[in-house]
């Protein structure tokens, strides 16, 4: 009969406190402490998977990056090589003894012309505007005003714009670039 009771108390202990409190007993991890592990093992796993999606989005930006910036390269060496083959006459300013109180913030221009007479070039400026390009008045120390439409530091940028501008017929045939490489 006491083995009969004792089987029943185990039994009820059991079927009231499942396995914790023999758990406990024995000095193991009850189902709440399990329970957390786990919680706390599924969070880690989480904040990895986060953190591999974030790196895996870095590395995706930095390999975009890096394809825009070769395919930059092959458009202007690609620019600069139809700029040769048609002659394109490029200039900079020290070739034209340099530049008369005139700072330029873009590395290429459209000469759209060139004048010895100021008034002249001062004309053909606010043609080239009226035309809806961006342009300035460049001054040389040689004595001519130049002007510098279409300002942009890119090679192949500068060389739709001539394109456009002879096109236009808002530049003559023979217009040349100015590369400011100051």
């Amino acid at each position: 009969m006491k083995k009969t009771a004792l089987l029943l108390l185990f039994a009820a202990a059991t079927l009231v406190t499942g396995c914790d409190f023999f758990r406990s007993l024995a000095g193991r991890p009850t189902s709440e402490v399990i329970a957390a592990k786990r919680d706390s093992l599924t969070e880690v796993a989480r904040l990895e998977a986060e953190e591999q999606a974030r790196l895996a989005a870095a590395e995706q930006q930095r390999l975009a990056a890096i394809a825009a910036a070769e395919q930059f390269s092959r458009d202007s060496l690609a620019a600069e090589e139809e700029i040769r083959a048609a002659k394109i006459m490029v200039l900079t300013p020290e070739k034209l003894k340099g530049l008369y109180r005139t700072e330029l913030d873009k590395k290429y221009y459209v000469v759209a012309g060139s004048f010895r007479e100021r008034p002249n070039a001062e004309k053909k400026l606010r043609g080239v505007q009226e035309a809806g390009y961006e342009a300035v008045l460049i001054s040389f120390r040689n004595g001519f005003h130049a002007i510098g439409a279409a300002p942009t530091d890119s090679v192949t940028v500068v060389l739709s714009a001539l394109k456009a501008m002879k096109a236009g017929k808002i530049c003559p045939n023979d217009a040349w670039i100015l590369l400011n490489d100051e």
